[in-house]
């Protein structure tokens, strides 16, 4: 026991302010015949042969070992906290280390009331994806929805869960939003931006519509356009990409026939006048008399 406890005093001063209760536990399974210089070894298995196998079914992994000694050292570090007198670095106030927020992967300490302004902020501007420790501009973690509820109200929480949620929705390529009652619907076989089959069917008010135009479904007939928005489709396709002219042509039918109407608008625009009392393009208005 002596030379084995001077090797591992000796492994704890080469790594000064370093934990070593890992390193320990691997040089005692690694060096500990060595250092004790014991080259023979004794075969228990052959005087207790069930006990052994049976005790060897309870031995931890190298990885298990690791984490039950983290865990253990976090806790710990945990309760020194809770006793001590912290220094926010954000309000200045000296609190108790149990009204402080500590970030698993950093040092970083503030108060509670702190990082709740911040989390709130965040929160009621809609920044709820990736939210990174507060207390260390350098430290890159991403806060878990358990720090976060252990320190906001449980109203404020509901909306950062919910909004997390929507934005998982959002990026989903297979997932859209009915037009009618703005529930969740799942396309099948297919996604949201598929060209060819453009039926959406809500389970939950049995809306048919559209993935496109977000209409009712239409069928084969092209979307329905609005006169007055001829004009910004137009400019958004002559400034498309090939395969968002694609898209547009398949959204809108015939893109040809589109730019025809956007030009006869323009020709009559420039040669016609409204009537004021019908405000029809017109050559000669009989109400006018011209």
């Amino acid at each position: 026991l002596r030379i084995l406890s001077e090797n591992l005093k000796n492994i704890w001063s080469e790594n000064t302010d370093e934990p070593v209760l890992f390193l320990w536990y691997t040089s005692l399974g690694a060096q500990a015949l060595e250092w004790l210089n014991i080259t023979a070894t004794l075969d228990l298995t052959i005087s207790f042969p069930s006990v052994i196998t049976k005790s060897l079914k309870h031995q931890l992994t190298s990885a298990q070992v690791a984490t039950t000694i983290y865990n253990y050292e976090q806790e710990k570090k945990l309760i020194l906290l809770s006793h001590s007198i912290i220094t926010c670095p954000v309000c200045l106030n000296n609190v108790y280390g149990k009204d402080c927020f500590s970030c698993y992967s950093c040092p970083g300490i503030a108060c509670k009331p702190c990082i709740k302004l911040y989390l709130e902020v965040l929160i009621n501007d809609g920044q709820v994806k990736s939210i990174t420790c507060p207390t260390n501009p350098t430290c890159n973690i991403e806060l878990t929805p358990a720090q976060i509820a252990a320190v906001v109200d449980e109203q404020m929480f509901h909306r950062y869960d919910r909004l997390l949620f929507q934005l998982s929705i959002d990026s989903m390529d297979d997932i859209i939003y009915c037009p009618r009652c703005q529930n969740p619907v799942i396309i099948i076989g297919r996604n949201k931006n598929d060209l060819n089959n453009t039926l959406g069917e809500c389970a939950t008010c049995s809306f048919a519509f559209c993935t496109l135009c977000r209409k009712a479904y239409h069928g084969v007939n092209p979307c329905h356009c609005p006169k007055s928005k001829l004009q910004d489709i137009y400019k958004e396709y002559q400034n498309a990409t090939p395969v968002e002219r694609v898209v547009l042509e398949r959204k809108y039918g015939k893109i040809f026939k589109l730019m025809d109407d956007m030009a006869s608008m323009e020709i009559i625009q420039s040669t016609a006048r409204k009537c004021p009392t019908c405000s029809i393009y017109v050559d000669v208005c009989v109400i006018l008399k011209v």
